[in-house]
């Protein structure tokens, strides 16, 4: 497994996101496939809790294909409100084979949306 360069010529990047509910069980929400040829440079995480009454945990992390690594541990994320987990400024490359997960104390009150750039 390599990761691609940066600096070839006709270098493609495209703006995407994905977002989605968060379980009790830690779960991948963004894979780099190990044989992608990509590179997915993370710009932002925000975890937002959508219940109007029941606070709750997130956690993040990054899977190298055999270990999870936390980039985020049990971050309180208040009712009817949003944290951001990563911003722009403190951006991270998700290389190939790796995952990032989530998981929540609470199911299914808290939704996540990671904004990313897949660059080949």
């Amino acid at each position: 497994m390599a990761n691609p360069s940066l600096t070839k010529s006709g270098l493609v990047i495209l703006g995407k996101h994905v977002s989605g509910s968060v379980t009790t069980s830690l779960s991948s929400i963004l894979a780099n496939s190990a044989s992608s040829d990509k590179v997915f440079k993370i710009n932002s995480i925000y975890a937002a809790n959508v219940s109007t009454g029941t606070d709750a945990w997130i956690s993040v992390s990054i899977n190298d294909g055999s270990n999870d690594r936390y980039l985020a541990y049990r971050i309180y994320v208040p009712f009817a409100s949003t944290q951001i987990i990563l911003d722009k400024d403190s951006y991270l490359y998700l290389l190939e084979g790796h995952s990032v997960k989530v998981q929540s104390s609470v199911s299914p009150i808290l939704e996540v949306t990671i904004g990313y750039e897949e660059i080949y």
